[in-house]
């Protein structure tokens, strides 16, 4: 026999099964990711920690101020990016805005800036003033040309204790007050606003567009305490940022009074009118000693002159003789006019007795008076201590015939 006859075949070694490759590279893949995705993690936690030490705060403020050329100061910078942020003062100066807060915390979420929004939680400052001087030399009305902007911000809670503004010449300041804020560029709102003080609290909602012409529309309610306890009062806003409309109701003692007025805040007279009604106001419920009376009355006053002019029209339902603590007056009617230091009625015509059946008293009077505070109609005043006089008195007398 051939050896090619006899000799067997040699068996080929056996083949790597392809689930064993698939299953190593998936092993290799997931491990690959967990690593990667540990690293991540790691430098996120990393990136946070060092995110709340103050030398990454004292870095962001440096940039910040550095970014915004000469308009922006912070100092006293203490906390953490992460959450609650100390300043013992911050400035902004804007073309026709300035800006000042001392003494503030801020608490807030640093990813709302992924939205293009800054969201504060709290924000308490002593102090916070706005002043509008450089706005009034740069416009003719003292407004500034926007008030936008240049992000959505939204203040859940911010309290002050001392708030200030300047408006040019005027000028003024309340304390104690509270309110949360949204704004952007569209428009400014304050809502839940809280002011506190030992005479009542002041709370309501304004809004005010952040263009021009400034559209303002809100709603104020005064509920009265200590020496104004139980006095009430609604006031609301609309018009414009530099022409005002106030129209006002209340109740005290009994008393309805309701106020219409006008106001320019940027211009040189604040107030260009002012309607006043009021009805069953019994002057001995505001002043001890004084006749009990039924008053209903309007007052109607416009500025002229640095000072101003109206009429007065009243009527008394509770008439009575004087020593039985009441006034015989049934009516009076009179056209004033103040010009500062003396105030003048004309075309004076009272009532006396019911319907008039005592008689009727006509004339004119003056009376000088001290100069106290200067009015809202006046442009300019001076300063001038003297006593009240009556500087000039000329009444008629008319009697009834049955008498």
């Amino acid at each position: 026999m051939s050896d090619d006859a006899t000799t067997a075949p040699t068996p080929s070694p056996p083949a790597v099964p392809r689930r064993r490759h698939a299953r190593r590279f998936l092993l290799a893949l997931v491990l690959w990711t967990c690593a990667i995705a540990g690293l991540a993690i790691a430098l996120a936690i990393a990136g946070y920690l060092v995110l709340g030490t103050q030398r990454a705060l004292d870095y962001v403020v440096e940039r910040t101020v550095a970014d915004a050329d000469g308009r922006l100061a912070i100092e006293g910078a203490r906390g953490s990016l992460l959450s609650t942020i100390h300043a013992s003062r911050i400035v902004w100066r804007g073309d026709e805005l300035t800006v000042e807060a001392r003494d503030t915390v801020v608490s807030w979420s640093p990813w709302s800036l992924l939205s293009r929004r800054v969201v504060v939680r709290a924000l308490g400052a002593r102090t916070l003033s706005f002043d509008f001087s450089a706005a009034e030399a740069a416009s003719a009305t003292g407004l500034p040309s926007s008030l936008a902007l240049p992000l959505e911000v939204e203040v859940r809670a911010l309290g002050v204790q001392r708030l200030e503004w300047r408006m040019g010449a005027q000028a003024g300041h309340v304390t104690g007050i509270a309110f949360g804020y949204a704004g952007g560029a569209r428009e400014h709102a304050i809502r839940d606003l809280r002011f506190i003080t030992e005479w009542g609290a002041l709370a309501g909602q304004l809004r005010l567009a952040a263009n021009a012409p400034y559209t303002l529309a809100g709603a104020l309610r005064f509920d009265g305490a200590g020496t104004y306890d139980g006095g009430q009062a609604t006031l609301d806003v609309s018009g414009t940022l530099d022409n005002v409309a106030l129209a006002a109701q209340g109740t005290w003692h009994d008393a309805k009074v309701t106020v219409k007025a006008g106001v320019t805040p940027f211009a040189p007279v604040l107030v260009t009118a002012a309607d006043i009604g009021a009805s069953e106001v019994d002057i001995a419920r505001f002043v001890a000693g004084l006749p009990t009376t039924a008053l209903s009355l309007t007052a109607s006053v416009r500025p002229k002159d640095g000072g101003f002019v109206g009429t007065l029209t009243a009527s008394n339902a509770a008439v009575g003789p004087v020593d039985a603590g009441r006034v015989p007056v049934t009516a009076l009617a009179a056209t004033l006019a103040f010009d500062g230091t003396r105030l003048t009625a004309t075309a004076i015509d009272a009532e006396i007795g019911e319907r008039g059946h005592g008689g009727r008293i006509t004339g004119r009077a003056t009376l000088d008076v001290p100069r106290g505070p200067d009015l809202p109609f006046a442009k300019d005043a001076t300063e001038a201590k003297k006593p009240n006089k009556l500087a000039n008195l000329s009444l008629g007398l008319t009697l009834p015939r049955d008498l």
